[in-house]
């Protein structure tokens, strides 16, 4: 059997968040997820960079993308993001 100081319900952003703010303290994390989510669609979009992402999203979103909201995407990420990747 497994043990853990915090187990995480939900594999998105938040439960992602959520684990990585609990290993900063030293506290051991279970992440579980049903599989079953928007997230798998994203493609890692959250740090892809310029044209290459664009063209995922396009490419992932099977003619259904809005082009304005998707030229917005490849700027940099907000800096509430970006800490997310340190």
């Amino acid at each position: 059997m497994k043990t853990c100081d915090c187990l995480i319900i939900g594999g998105g952003i938040a439960g992602l968040v959520a684990a990585k703010e609990l290993l900063k303290q030293g506290l051991h994390c279970i992440v579980i997820s049903s599989g079953e989510s928007n997230s798998s669609w994203a493609q890692g979009g959250i740090i892809g960079k310029g044209s290459l992402l664009a063209k995922d999203i396009y490419q992932a979103g099977a003619g259904l993308c809005h082009p304005p909201a998707v030229a917005q995407l490849p700027a940099p990420p907000p800096p509430a993001a970006a800490s997310l990747f340190s």
